[in-house]
């Protein structure tokens, strides 16, 4: 009973405190809510009012020879996939014969960027033996449309790798047995591939998640999970670092009571270190936790974010709250004092935020080395498990990141519980 009366006594201090209720829920809401606000003529305040998205317009240029054994031209398949109906709010497409006339569009404004599929396109897909590149030539003055599209088109001709792997993975199973692979064979796996192509163009399966992760005029829900995909990740972000910074700012209680003579005095009473310590940890964990939930609750409400499925939430909940209160007891165990403890708090949870990605999540386009290097971080992990949260992901995809996220705190908490032990010993 001493561990939560302790617990009791230090959650109660810390919500009287004004600097840090605010700090702790008033901060991330105010942060996300001027990004949000700022976003106003994009995001509309009824789930029901219409979206001002302006439609793409793209100027293609298909000078695919297509495989005359195949019958196929895959640069033409290009084309039928952004001119499909499932896209209609999201492309205009027009054809051009000439680079040049589609450039000049662009530059007049008339388009927005132009799409020039090469002539080998269709042969480079099949054989693997050369390459093809589609040009873009985009307006420099816009960035939303020519970014969709782009996505659009990688995740595209990531569909046109089958024919390279097939062909690259036949002439390696040949050279592995020394012997040479037989051209009429090489042709039978294209013919196949070409074959299959043809049967996903005709069933229109692309597998193309960013059209339907944007928003539909004729669907008002989408509009919805729009502002999820784009205020989600900045409420995560901000979520993820103030919970940490409560974590490692409630742990400073025990720097101020030491300060302050009364942690002397309750070592004098016959309670046990082990108890008077877990109960100031126990306070640790169980603010977070109400921090964590008002804040996921309030955006809820205000932004209307949805968080994706409650159990894969609440095991993402939890993970971040294990490595955030373990990762603030161990900073504050290397802390002398509370005015230390100001300084370190700042600048270890800005680094460490930062290499985490937890003030970049919602800029595109970034190098892959910062989503390799923000994994180095409790942070990164955390910020990975709530956006697979936010992006309705069941609560099997989520256990790495969270497994990851319990490890750290438990590494953490523990070098932190033994270096106060042996303080206070």
């Amino acid at each position: 009973m001493k561990v939560f009366d302790i617990a009791l006594k230090d959650m109660l201090r810390y919500f009287r405190s004004t600097f840090a209720v605010g700090m702790m829920l008033v901060v991330p809401l105010l942060i996300t809510g001027l990004i949000y606000f700022a976003f106003g003529g994009v995001l509309q305040s009824s789930e029901t009012a219409a979206y001002t998205l302006p439609v793409i317009k793209l100027q293609i240029v298909n000078l695919d020879q297509g495989d005359a054994q195949t019958n196929l031209n895959m640069g033409g398949e290009l084309v039928k996939a952004l001119s499909d109906e499932s896209v209609k709010n999201v492309f205009a497409v027009t054809q051009s014969s000439e680079e040049i006339s589609a450039r000049t569009a662009v530059d007049k404004q008339e388009a927005a960027l132009a799409l020039i599929v090469p002539a080998n396109f269709t042969q480079a897909a099949l054989t693997g033996s050369e390459k093809a590149q589609v040009a873009v030539y985009q307006d420099p003055t816009l960035s939303f449309g020519p970014g969709i599209t782009r996505e659009v088109v990688g995740q595209f001709l990531d569909a046109l790798s089958g024919g390279q792997i097939a062909v690259n993975t036949t002439l390696s199973q040949f050279k592995s047995r020394g012997q040479a692979a037989d051209p009429a064979m090489l042709q039978q796996v294209q013919a196949q591939y070409g074959d299959w192509f043809k049967l996903m163009a005709s069933e229109k399966t692309w597998n193309l998640p960013v059209v339907k992760r944007l928003p539909n005029k004729e669907t008002p829900k989408s509009i919805g999970d729009h502002r999820t995909t784009l205020m989600g990740p900045v409420m995560a972000g901000m979520l993820i670092f103030f919970v940490f910074f409560t974590g490692a700012n409630t742990a400073q209680s025990i720097l101020k009571e030491q300060e302050e003579g009364t942690l002397a005095r309750i070592f004098t009473t016959p309670t046990p270190l082990s108890s008077i310590l877990g109960g100031k940890f126990t306070a640790v964990f169980m603010t977070l936790i109400i921090q964590s939930l008002v804040l996921i609750a309030a955006s809820a409400v205000a932004f209307k974010i949805e968080w994706g499925d409650p159990l894969t939430l609440t095991l993402v909940v939890l993970g971040l709250v294990v490595a955030a209160a373990g990762f603030g007891i161990f900073v504050m165990s290397f802390v002398k004092s509370t005015q230390q403890g100001g300084t370190v708090i700042g600048g270890v949870l800005t680094v460490t935020g930062m290499v985490g990605g937890l003030f970049s999540t919602g800029v595109t386009g970034l190098p892959s080395i910062m989503d390799q290097a923000s994994l180095s971080m409790p942070q990164g992990w955390a910020l990975r498990a709530m956006k697979l949260s936010l992006s309705g992901a069941h609560p099997q995809e989520a256990l790495v990141p969270v497994l990851v996220l319990l490890v750290f705190g438990i590494i953490f908490f523990t070098l932190g519980n033994r270096m106060f032990r042996s303080r206070f010993a």
